[in-house]
Protein backbone atom coordinates (compact mmCIF):
# COMPACT_ATOMS: atom_id res chain seq x y z
CA UNK A 1 0.00 0.00 0.00
CA UNK A 2 1.52 3.77 -0.54
CA UNK A 3 -0.37 6.14 0.19
CA UNK A 4 -1.55 8.41 -3.17
CA UNK A 5 -3.39 11.44 -1.70
CA UNK A 6 -4.32 13.55 1.30
CA UNK A 7 -6.97 15.89 1.89
CA UNK A 8 -8.11 18.13 4.69
CA UNK A 9 -11.05 19.07 6.04
CA UNK A 10 -13.11 16.64 4.78
CA UNK A 11 -16.54 16.11 7.28
CA UNK A 12 -17.61 13.21 9.41
CA UNK A 13 -20.33 12.47 6.79
CA UNK A 14 -18.82 11.63 3.70
CA UNK A 15 -19.72 9.23 0.89
CA UNK A 16 -17.67 7.12 -1.47
CA UNK A 17 -18.94 6.81 -5.39
CA UNK A 18 -15.83 4.96 -7.16
CA UNK A 19 -13.04 7.26 -6.93
CA UNK A 20 -15.34 10.00 -5.65
CA UNK A 21 -15.34 11.64 -2.50
CA UNK A 22 -19.03 13.19 -2.01
CA UNK A 23 -20.18 15.18 0.81
CA UNK A 24 -21.80 18.50 1.75
CA UNK A 25 -20.05 22.03 2.84
CA UNK A 26 -22.47 24.72 3.33
CA UNK A 27 -25.12 24.85 0.69
CA UNK A 28 -22.39 22.39 -1.81
CA UNK A 29 -22.21 18.99 -2.70
CA UNK A 30 -18.59 18.97 -3.14
CA UNK A 31 -16.41 16.16 -4.67
CA UNK A 32 -13.14 16.22 -3.27
CA UNK A 33 -11.82 20.57 -3.26
CA UNK A 34 -14.39 20.69 -6.82
CA UNK A 35 -18.35 22.21 -6.35
CA UNK A 36 -20.49 19.53 -7.86
CA UNK A 37 -23.70 21.91 -7.20
CA UNK A 38 -24.67 24.16 -4.82
CA UNK A 39 -28.68 24.23 -3.91
CA UNK A 40 -30.35 27.64 -2.55
CA UNK A 41 -32.06 26.22 0.90
CA UNK A 42 -30.80 23.95 3.29
CA UNK A 43 -30.31 20.39 2.89
CA UNK A 44 -29.04 16.85 4.41
CA UNK A 45 -26.94 14.19 2.33
CA UNK A 46 -28.62 10.85 3.24
CA UNK A 47 -27.20 8.33 0.82
CA UNK A 48 -25.03 8.23 -2.10
CA UNK A 49 -25.57 5.13 -5.09
CA UNK A 50 -23.15 5.00 -8.45
CA UNK A 51 -25.80 7.36 -10.49
CA UNK A 52 -27.81 8.94 -8.10
CA UNK A 53 -27.87 10.58 -4.30
CA UNK A 54 -30.43 11.22 -2.16
CA UNK A 55 -30.42 14.68 -0.65
CA UNK A 56 -33.41 15.85 2.39
CA UNK A 57 -34.34 19.47 3.25
CA UNK A 58 -37.20 20.69 5.67
CA UNK A 59 -39.68 20.40 3.13
CA UNK A 60 -38.73 17.38 0.26
CA UNK A 61 -36.88 14.44 0.02
CA UNK A 62 -35.12 14.48 -3.06
CA UNK A 63 -32.97 11.85 -5.19
CA UNK A 64 -30.80 13.68 -7.66
CA UNK A 65 -27.98 13.42 -10.02
CA UNK A 66 -24.46 14.31 -9.46
CA UNK A 67 -25.00 17.65 -11.40
CA UNK A 68 -27.80 18.57 -8.91
CA UNK A 69 -31.16 17.93 -11.22
CA UNK A 70 -34.37 16.33 -9.51
CA UNK A 71 -34.48 12.63 -10.69
CA UNK A 72 -37.54 12.42 -8.17
CA UNK A 73 -38.24 14.13 -5.62
CA UNK A 74 -41.30 13.86 -2.65
CA UNK A 75 -42.60 16.95 -0.62
CA UNK A 76 -43.41 16.60 2.75
CA UNK A 77 -46.24 18.65 5.05
CA UNK A 78 -43.93 21.23 7.05
CA UNK A 79 -44.74 20.21 10.41
CA UNK A 80 -42.26 18.59 12.91
CA UNK A 81 -39.06 16.73 13.07
CA UNK A 82 -37.81 13.81 10.03
CA UNK A 83 -35.68 11.31 10.11
CA UNK A 84 -35.72 8.64 7.18
CA UNK A 85 -34.59 5.52 8.68
CA UNK A 86 -34.75 3.63 5.23
CA UNK A 87 -33.90 4.97 1.74
CA UNK A 88 -33.23 2.78 -1.64
CA UNK A 89 -34.26 2.85 -5.45
CA UNK A 90 -38.05 2.24 -4.48
CA UNK A 91 -38.98 3.20 -1.28
CA UNK A 92 -38.16 5.32 2.27
CA UNK A 93 -39.65 5.28 5.30
CA UNK A 94 -39.55 8.65 6.56
CA UNK A 95 -40.17 8.95 10.63
CA UNK A 96 -42.12 12.00 11.38
CA UNK A 97 -43.02 13.69 14.54
CA UNK A 98 -46.20 15.55 14.55
CA UNK A 99 -47.89 17.24 17.45
CA UNK A 100 -45.01 15.76 20.06
CA UNK A 101 -46.31 12.43 18.85
CA UNK A 102 -43.90 10.11 16.33
CA UNK A 103 -45.03 8.56 12.91
CA UNK A 104 -43.85 6.09 10.81
CA UNK A 105 -44.70 5.98 7.31
CA UNK A 106 -43.87 4.27 3.88
CA UNK A 107 -43.65 5.96 0.79
CA UNK A 108 -42.94 5.80 -2.81
CA UNK A 109 -41.53 8.64 -4.61
CA UNK A 110 -44.34 8.68 -7.14
CA UNK A 111 -47.15 7.44 -5.35
CA UNK A 112 -46.71 9.04 -2.13
CA UNK A 113 -47.11 7.36 1.38
CA UNK A 114 -48.79 4.19 1.12
CA UNK A 115 -49.22 4.13 5.08
CA UNK A 116 -48.67 5.54 8.35
CA UNK A 117 -48.63 4.16 12.06
CA UNK A 118 -47.61 5.17 15.22
CA UNK A 119 -44.29 4.49 16.39
CA UNK A 120 -42.90 6.19 19.44
CA UNK A 121 -39.65 4.39 20.02
CA UNK A 122 -36.68 5.12 17.62
CA UNK A 123 -36.36 1.52 16.26
CA UNK A 124 -33.45 0.49 14.18
CA UNK A 125 -35.08 -0.85 10.84
CA UNK A 126 -34.08 -3.83 8.20
CA UNK A 127 -36.27 -4.02 4.97
CA UNK A 128 -36.31 -8.03 4.33
CA UNK A 129 -38.54 -8.49 1.04
CA UNK A 130 -41.45 -6.19 1.84
CA UNK A 131 -41.45 -6.74 5.54
CA UNK A 132 -38.95 -5.31 8.44
CA UNK A 133 -37.27 -6.44 10.74
CA UNK A 134 -37.63 -4.29 13.63
CA UNK A 135 -35.05 -3.50 16.57
CA UNK A 136 -35.92 -1.93 20.09
CA UNK A 137 -32.37 -1.88 21.09
CA UNK A 138 -33.15 -2.68 25.00
CA UNK A 139 -34.76 -5.72 24.79
CA UNK A 140 -36.11 -7.68 21.54
CA UNK A 141 -36.45 -8.31 18.00
CA UNK A 142 -39.37 -8.75 15.77
CA UNK A 143 -40.89 -9.09 12.10
CA UNK A 144 -43.95 -7.09 10.75
CA UNK A 145 -45.61 -7.08 7.71
CA UNK A 146 -46.11 -3.81 5.96
CA UNK A 147 -49.28 -3.14 7.93
CA UNK A 148 -47.10 -3.39 10.92
CA UNK A 149 -48.80 -6.43 12.36
CA UNK A 150 -46.55 -8.29 14.15
CA UNK A 151 -45.65 -11.73 12.74
CA UNK A 152 -43.06 -13.25 15.43
CA UNK A 153 -40.84 -11.63 17.89
CA UNK A 154 -38.01 -12.55 20.10
CA UNK A 155 -36.66 -11.24 23.46
CA UNK A 156 -33.06 -11.22 24.03
CA UNK A 157 -33.07 -12.75 27.28
CA UNK A 158 -34.74 -15.87 25.94
CA UNK A 159 -32.60 -15.97 22.89
CA UNK A 160 -29.55 -15.95 25.02
CA UNK A 161 -30.41 -16.58 29.28
CA UNK A 162 -28.00 -14.54 31.62
CA UNK A 163 -28.38 -11.08 33.61
CA UNK A 164 -28.40 -8.27 31.59
CA UNK A 165 -28.50 -9.45 27.42
CA UNK A 166 -27.94 -6.31 25.19
CA UNK A 167 -27.59 -6.33 21.53
CA UNK A 168 -24.91 -4.99 19.60
CA UNK A 169 -23.93 -3.73 16.58
CA UNK A 170 -26.03 -4.32 13.48
CA UNK A 171 -28.03 -6.82 12.36
CA UNK A 172 -26.51 -9.05 9.38
CA UNK A 173 -29.38 -10.18 6.63
CA UNK A 174 -27.85 -13.15 4.38
CA UNK A 175 -29.75 -15.57 2.40
CA UNK A 176 -33.24 -15.42 4.77
CA UNK A 177 -31.30 -15.71 7.74
CA UNK A 178 -30.87 -12.76 10.60
CA UNK A 179 -27.60 -13.12 12.55
CA UNK A 180 -27.73 -11.07 15.68
CA UNK A 181 -24.89 -10.78 18.27
CA UNK A 182 -25.75 -10.91 22.08
CA UNK A 183 -23.62 -10.15 24.47
CA UNK A 184 -24.40 -10.08 29.12
CA UNK A 185 -23.45 -7.29 30.46
CA UNK A 186 -22.95 -8.46 33.45
CA UNK A 187 -20.36 -11.64 32.41
CA UNK A 188 -18.31 -11.19 29.73
CA UNK A 189 -17.96 -14.84 28.78
CA UNK A 190 -21.42 -15.35 28.08
CA UNK A 191 -21.85 -14.14 24.69
CA UNK A 192 -23.23 -15.64 21.21
CA UNK A 193 -24.44 -14.80 17.48
CA UNK A 194 -27.96 -15.97 17.21
CA UNK A 195 -29.29 -17.19 13.69
CA UNK A 196 -32.92 -16.38 12.95
CA UNK A 197 -35.01 -17.57 10.07
CA UNK A 198 -36.49 -14.26 8.76
CA UNK A 199 -39.81 -15.24 7.14
CA UNK A 200 -40.70 -17.61 10.08
CA UNK A 201 -38.93 -16.66 13.26
CA UNK A 202 -37.51 -20.00 13.76
CA UNK A 203 -34.18 -20.32 15.63
CA UNK A 204 -31.56 -22.00 12.98
CA UNK A 205 -28.91 -21.97 15.24
CA UNK A 206 -27.17 -20.48 18.40
CA UNK A 207 -22.82 -19.77 18.12
CA UNK A 208 -22.27 -19.48 21.34
CA UNK A 209 -19.01 -17.49 22.05
CA UNK A 210 -19.03 -16.47 18.38
CA UNK A 211 -18.53 -12.60 19.84
CA UNK A 212 -18.26 -9.16 18.53
CA UNK A 213 -19.35 -7.00 15.72
CA UNK A 214 -20.34 -9.18 12.60
CA UNK A 215 -18.78 -8.69 9.37
CA UNK A 216 -20.23 -10.14 6.38
CA UNK A 217 -17.75 -11.30 3.54
CA UNK A 218 -19.64 -13.29 0.55
CA UNK A 219 -20.46 -16.55 2.58
CA UNK A 220 -18.40 -16.20 5.51
CA UNK A 221 -18.95 -13.72 9.08
CA UNK A 222 -15.91 -12.52 10.62
CA UNK A 223 -15.46 -11.04 14.00
CA UNK A 224 -12.24 -9.45 15.40
CA UNK A 225 -10.50 -7.80 18.31
CA UNK A 226 -7.27 -7.76 20.44
CA UNK A 227 -5.10 -10.21 18.66
CA UNK A 228 -7.55 -12.58 17.37
CA UNK A 229 -10.00 -13.73 14.41
CA UNK A 230 -13.22 -15.66 13.97
CA UNK A 231 -14.77 -16.81 11.00
CA UNK A 232 -17.93 -18.62 10.66
CA UNK A 233 -18.36 -20.01 7.06
CA UNK A 234 -22.23 -19.82 6.81
CA UNK A 235 -22.46 -23.02 4.17
CA UNK A 236 -20.85 -24.95 6.72
CA UNK A 237 -21.78 -23.56 9.93
CA UNK A 238 -18.34 -24.21 11.20
CA UNK A 239 -16.12 -21.42 13.42
CA UNK A 240 -12.40 -21.27 12.73
CA UNK A 241 -10.46 -18.77 14.87
CA UNK A 242 -6.65 -17.03 13.59
CA UNK A 243 -4.67 -16.06 16.51
CA UNK A 244 -2.41 -13.02 15.50
CA UNK A 245 -0.71 -12.42 19.22
CA UNK A 246 3.11 -13.81 18.32
CA UNK A 247 2.32 -11.17 15.16
CA UNK A 248 1.01 -8.27 16.69
CA UNK A 249 1.82 -8.02 20.17
CA UNK A 250 5.92 -7.00 19.08
CA UNK A 251 4.43 -4.47 16.92
CA UNK A 252 2.38 -3.09 19.98
CA UNK A 253 -0.91 -3.16 17.65
CA UNK A 254 -4.10 -4.63 18.17
CA UNK A 255 -7.50 -4.99 16.00
CA UNK A 256 -10.02 -2.70 17.21
CA UNK A 257 -13.15 -4.81 17.75
CA UNK A 258 -15.74 -2.41 16.02
CA UNK A 259 -12.86 -0.83 13.26
CA UNK A 260 -12.28 -3.95 10.68
CA UNK A 261 -12.98 -4.16 7.03
CA UNK A 262 -12.82 -8.11 5.61
CA UNK A 263 -12.18 -8.05 1.38
CA UNK A 264 -11.07 -11.61 -0.14
CA UNK A 265 -8.49 -13.02 2.15
CA UNK A 266 -7.56 -9.60 4.00
CA UNK A 267 -8.97 -7.73 7.48
CA UNK A 268 -8.24 -4.32 7.10
CA UNK A 269 -8.00 -3.10 10.86
CA UNK A 270 -7.63 0.44 12.62
CA UNK A 271 -4.93 -0.26 15.85
CA UNK A 272 -6.46 0.09 19.54
CA UNK A 273 -8.99 -1.23 22.35
CA UNK A 274 -11.22 0.74 23.62
CA UNK A 275 -10.37 3.65 21.64
CA UNK A 276 -8.76 4.08 17.95
CA UNK A 277 -5.03 4.91 17.56
CA UNK A 278 -3.31 6.33 14.91
CA UNK A 279 -2.24 3.07 13.33
CA UNK A 280 -3.59 0.74 11.06
CA UNK A 281 -2.31 -2.36 9.28
CA UNK A 282 -3.77 -5.35 7.25
CA UNK A 283 -3.37 -9.04 8.17
CA UNK A 284 -3.33 -11.69 5.52
CA UNK A 285 -6.01 -14.52 7.06
CA UNK A 286 -4.56 -16.88 4.07
CA UNK A 287 -0.70 -16.92 5.19
CA UNK A 288 -1.05 -15.85 8.74
CA UNK A 289 1.25 -12.67 8.80
CA UNK A 290 0.82 -8.95 9.08
CA UNK A 291 1.12 -7.41 5.33
CA UNK A 292 0.97 -4.02 5.96
CA UNK A 293 0.95 -1.06 8.52
CA UNK A 294 1.61 2.15 8.70
CA UNK A 295 0.78 5.15 11.21
CA UNK A 296 -0.32 8.55 10.04
CA UNK A 297 0.58 11.93 11.57
CA UNK A 298 -3.01 13.46 13.09
CA UNK A 299 -3.23 16.66 15.13
CA UNK A 300 -6.79 17.63 16.33
CA UNK A 301 -5.29 18.51 19.63
CA UNK A 302 -7.54 16.02 21.48
CA UNK A 303 -7.67 12.59 20.33
CA UNK A 304 -5.00 12.28 17.16
CA UNK A 305 -6.78 9.17 15.83
CA UNK A 306 -8.31 7.31 12.91
CA UNK A 307 -11.75 7.42 13.09
CA UNK A 308 -13.06 5.02 10.18
CA UNK A 309 -11.46 3.25 7.16
CA UNK A 310 -13.47 2.31 3.68
CA UNK A 311 -12.36 0.22 0.96
CA UNK A 312 -13.56 1.19 -2.83
CA UNK A 313 -11.93 -0.53 -5.49
CA UNK A 314 -8.23 -0.53 -5.17
CA UNK A 315 -8.61 1.93 -2.43
CA UNK A 316 -7.85 2.93 1.30
CA UNK A 317 -9.22 5.52 2.90
CA UNK A 318 -8.79 6.22 6.59
CA UNK A 319 -10.63 9.31 8.20
CA UNK A 320 -8.62 10.85 11.17
CA UNK A 321 -10.30 12.98 14.18
CA UNK A 322 -8.64 16.48 12.60
CA UNK A 323 -10.43 15.83 9.54
CA UNK A 324 -8.20 14.59 7.35
CA UNK A 325 -8.77 11.99 5.00
CA UNK A 326 -5.63 10.18 3.59
CA UNK A 327 -5.73 7.56 0.72
CA UNK A 328 -3.51 4.51 0.41
CA UNK A 329 -3.70 2.66 -2.93
CA UNK A 330 -2.87 -1.16 -3.09
CA UNK A 331 0.04 -2.15 -5.29
CA UNK A 332 -0.46 -5.25 -7.40
CA UNK A 333 0.08 -7.61 -4.34
CA UNK A 334 0.43 -6.83 -1.38
CA UNK A 335 3.32 -8.20 0.78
Amino acid sequence: MKEIYKYSDIPYEYFLQKENIIFKKENHVMNKDKILFTLDFPFIVKKVDDDCMYIMSRSKLGKIDFEGKAVETFSFSIMGKKQIKYIDEKLFLLREEIENDWVLSKGYFKEGITWSIPMEEDLGISIIKDRFIILKSEDRVFLCDDKMNKLWQHNFLDLLKGEEIKQHGEIIVHKGILYIYLADKRNNKNTATIAIDAETGEIKNKYKGFAGKLFLYKDKLYTAGYYKVQILDIETEQISEIDFTDILKPKDLQIHWNNFIVEDDYIYFIDGHWATTNKMGILDLKNRKLAWETSIEINDGINNNIREIKISGNRLYAHCSDKSLHIFEKEEEIT
